[in-house]
C-alpha cells in the first residue's frame, strides 16, 4: 500500500475509463461502403483532427482546465501518520 506522500503526488494516479471524443465514442469509426484505401485515409483525417488518447496515462498529463492552473488538484485531509 502506498504511503500517504506517495499518494500525494499526481503521477499516481490515473484515468479508468478511455477519454471520449468528440464525436462521443471512445474510437474512431470509418464510413461503410468504402475502400481500405479511402477507410485509412479517413480515419488518419480524424485522427489528426480529434487524436485518441492513452488511456492509461498519468492525472499530471492532462492539460490544465480554462481558468486554472491544473486539471487535478490533491489534498490530504486528517491524519497522515502511518500506523504498523
Amino acid at each position: 500500500m502506498p504511503s500517504t506522500d506517495e499518494l500525494k503526488s499526481l503521477e499516481i494516479w490515473g484515468h479508468a475509463h478511455p477519454i471520449i471524443l468528440g464525436v462521443g465514442r471512445v474510437s474512431h469509426l470509418a464510413p461503410e461502403g468504402k475502400s481500405e484505401e479511402e477507410r485509412d485515409e479517413y480515419l488518419a483525417v480524424v485522427a489528426e483532427k480529434d487524436p485518441v488518447v492513452d488511456r492509461y496515462r498519468g492525472l499530471n498529463e492532462d492539460g490544465p482546465m480554462t481558468g486554472l492552473e491544473t486539471a487535478w488538484l490533491t489534498k490530504v485531509v486528517g491524519d497522515s501518520q502511518p500506523y504498523n
